[in-house]
């Protein structure tokens, strides 16, 4: 099975720019400091999966996908001053985060949009065409 990978650049939304391999579909590495908050839905034609990355510049984020999964990967780097005081309250989580998202179906993975505005990701996949279906 083919994995494609969706590379942002500065300004710019890509489709299709390089192929790769997806591990493990389902998988969470145990390392990660954070994970991304996501919204999976279904329309009649298509898969869409908004992520939540606030605080991931574009050029950090990387989403690799095939038929069956994709696998949304970003880092959020610390962005506090280099003197600072003790912390009172320290809730937001830095570093590397993963996760592999299973799809309820098969996407055609040669129609795949993306865009990344405002910390949200959106990720929209033409379910794959059942032939003989009407």
């Amino acid at each position: 099975m083919e994995f494609i990978t969706v590379r942002f650049a500065k300004g710019a939304t890509h489709n299709r720019l390089e192929s790769g391999r997806l591990d493990d579909p389902g998988h969470t590495p145990a390392g990660n400091s954070w994970q991304p908050r996501l919204d999976l839905y279904e329309t009649p034609d298509k898969i869409i999966i908004i992520g939540e990355m606030a605080g991931v510049k574009q050029d950090d984020l990387v989403v690799e996908m095939d038929s069956t999964a994709v696998r949304i990967y970003g880092t959020r780097k610390e962005r506090l001053p280099e003197t600072r005081g003790p912390s009172h309250i320290a809730e937001i989580r830095y570093g590397p985060s993963e996760r592999v998202v299973p799809l309820p179906s098969a996407v055609d993975p040669n129609e795949v949009t993306a865009s990344f505005t405002d910390g949200l990701l959106e990720i929209s996949m033409a379910k794959r065409s059942i032939r003989g279906a009407p």
